[in-house]
């Protein structure tokens, strides 16, 4: 009997301990429902599908690991905020500032960044399919290992981006400012690049426009 108390009390230990690692502070997610901002707030590990979050002040908050699908952040401000490994399928960013934002690993199919800032932003192993990045700032943005297939990246500036080992299958780079892009190493397929803007940018095949100014 005393065994199986002992089997029963660590057992209960290990659903507390899941619990907490689940848990977040229900006090920040009422916080952005009525006033829609939540500087530094802990929404991790979270289940927030639709979330209503448009203009929102996101500043540093811990979104980590969490369910955002179609949820609506259009114009919000998630400056160095932390997305990693969240679903972000189908959610609205349309001119929503990101800057140095955390979105390694994260889900991004038919996710909408259109004229979003991502400047400094980090995807490395992201996985986007028909993402639409259309005139978003991604300068400086880590794309290393991205997989990116049917991306819209028109017109988008892309300025010392990296895409080190990354895939681009079907994706459209027409007009994009690519001036010390680095593709080193990509796999590039089927991609356009009609009015690209090409200046010390390394190809998988080597530098393209070297002297420009």
């Amino acid at each position: 009997m005393r065994g199986a108390r002992l089997f029963i009390i660590a057992l209960s230990l290990i659903f507390l301990n899941i619990d907490k690692s689940l848990a977040y502070d229900k006090r920040h997610l009422n916080q952005i429902k009525t006033l829609n901002a939540c500087v530094k707030c802990d929404l991790s590990k979270s289940d927030l599908r639709k979330l209503n979050a448009k203009e929102a002040s996101l500043v540093h908050a811990d979104i980590s690991e969490s369910n955002l699908a179609v949820g609506d952040f259009r114009s919000a401000n998630l400056v160095k905020a932390n997305l990693r490994k969240s679903n972000l399928t189908a959610a609205k960013l349309n001119f929503a500032n990101l800057q140095e934002a955390n979105l390694e690993k994260s889900i991004l199919h038919h996710t909408i960044f259109k004229n979003a800032n991502l400047k400094g932003a980090k995807l490395r192993k992201a996985a986007l399919t028909k993402a639409n990045l259309a005139g978003a700032n991604l300068a400086q943005t880590n794309l290393t290992k991205a997989v990116l297939r049917k991306v819209n990246l028109e017109g988008a500036n892309l300025t010392g981006s990296k895409f080190h080992k990354s895939i681009l299958q079907d994706v459209n780079l027409s007009g994009a400012n690519l001036t010390r892009a680095d593709f080193t190493d990509a796999n590039i397929e089927n991609v356009w690049f009609v009015d690209a803007l090409f200046c010390r940018t390394k190809m998988p095949w080597g530098l393209e426009a070297p002297h420009c100014k």
